[in-house]
């Protein structure tokens, strides 16, 4: 059916000749199945036969592997090596690394999702920490800026403190003077 012909199971030859319809093609493992008449092998080869259709061999068009001349004649290595492999053989391999290259773009597709969600999970932490980042630094500036003016206001204080000690020392001093102040020398220490 493949070349188009339908040939009645009892007209089938594996040795052709030249007013055959068909030829076959035949990978290498198989060569000595077509070497006899089908009637000539035994039913361990028949078996083999009806398996390999298709797998190892499969009919041809006779112009296609040299009837040139009219008579059959070993295909050329080129031949060999062209046709070595059934077109069956050759569309389950196709299909096979078909369904192989679905499988790596669909494989390439689930890792480029996963890692487009784990960048975008990347960004967004980034993000948080930029904003925690900013937020910190507003926080340490602020405290900054209150540790300044709390010093600037110890330094006022003391500034402050040490402009009154010498007054009050002074005031003291002017009590003690005037003899009244005997309360003040034994209970107020201002130093």
């Amino acid at each position: 059916k493949q070349i188009g012909l339908t040939i009645p199971a009892a007209d089938v030859r594996l040795i052709t000749s030249k007013g055959d319809l068909y030829s076959w093609k035949y990978l290498a493992e198989v060569k000595h199945l077509f070497s006899k008449n089908l009637s000539d092998h035994s039913v361990k080869a028949c078996k083999q036969l009806c398996a390999g259709v298709g797998q190892t061999f499969e009919a041809i068009l006779p112009t296609t592997i040299g009837f040139a001349s009219g008579e059959h004649t070993e295909p050329t290595p080129f031949e060999t090596l062209r046709t070595s492999v059934s077109f069956t053989s050759r569309i389950a391999e196709l299909t096979e690394y078909t369904e192989e290259l679905k499988r790596q773009i669909r494989d390439a597709g689930e890792t480029l999702n996963a890692e487009a969600s784990l960048r975008h999970a990347l960004e967004e932490d980034l993000k948080n920490a930029k904003e925690k980042c900013t937020s910190l630094k507003k926080e340490l500036q602020q405290s900054r800026d209150r540790a300044d003016f709390f010093e600037r206001i110890v330094f006022r204080y003391t500034e402050g403190m040490n402009e009154t000690f010498p007054i009050l020392n002074e005031m003291r001093d002017n009590i003690i003077s005037m003899g009244d102040g005997q309360f003040l020398k034994e209970g107020c220490h201002l130093n």
